[in-house]
């Protein structure tokens, strides 16, 4: 249970300090943050009161948080699963399939669920320049997010050869090392650079 308490703490702090970024700067009106859910969290009963009552004492805007689920949690219990990701979708929250490709749900899965972004995990995009097998992984990935509507993201993009081979498969964001190493805020003004 530790786990969970954790990740509610972790979730309203990443919410205070977005809207603090948001309230001071307005290029910072766009930026969302990402939260990953823990299995116990997604089937608790309590989660819909946790995280409205997150965003009520933060004042983050729904639309700013996206929550982060792994393929796993998606076939224990799916029509409990397909009713909570409604309710959230429901309260306008994005929401992520995270490491996508490591647990090997069906395809057949996806398209029942209101999911937004399908995340490419790093092990696929760190071997897409060596390994031929690995590209046309990425490749149908990014195809598979596109036809289910979903935005593609690729994870752990540590060079610019990734960055060169994602954008000619036409995914859609990144994240990764290649852009900047994580940051703690900075203690001067909390605010992110611009």
């Amino acid at each position: 249970m530790l786990i969970v308490s954790l990740s509610y703490h972790l979730m309203e702090t990443a919410c205070r300090q977005l809207r603090t970024w948001q309230d001071r700067h307005p290029l910072a009106q766009t930026l969302t943050i990402s939260v990953n859910l823990a299995a116990m969290q997604l089937h608790s009963p309590s989660l819909l009161t946790h995280i409205d009552e997150i965003l009520a004492h933060t004042g983050h805007p729904p639309q700013s948080l996206v929550l982060e689920i792994t393929e796993s949690m998606l076939v224990d219990d799916v029509q409990a699963t397909l009713a909570v990701l409604h309710a959230l979708r429901q309260r306008s929250i994005d929401l992520s399939i995270d490491d996508f490709g490591t647990d090997c749900a069906s395809p057949s899965y996806l398209y029942q669920f209101p999911i937004n972004h399908l995340k490419i995990d790093r092990s696929f995009v760190s071997q897409m320049q060596a390994s031929h097998h690995h590209y046309k992984i990425v490749e149908t990935m990014i195809t598979l997010s596109h036809q289910l509507d979903f935005t593609a993201i690729a994870e752990g993009i540590e060079t610019e050869a990734d960055v060169d081979t994602l954008r000619k498969l036409g995914c859609d964001l990144g994240q990764g090392y290649w852009f900047g190493l994580a940051k703690p805020v900075a203690l001067a003004n909390g605010s992110p650079k611009t």
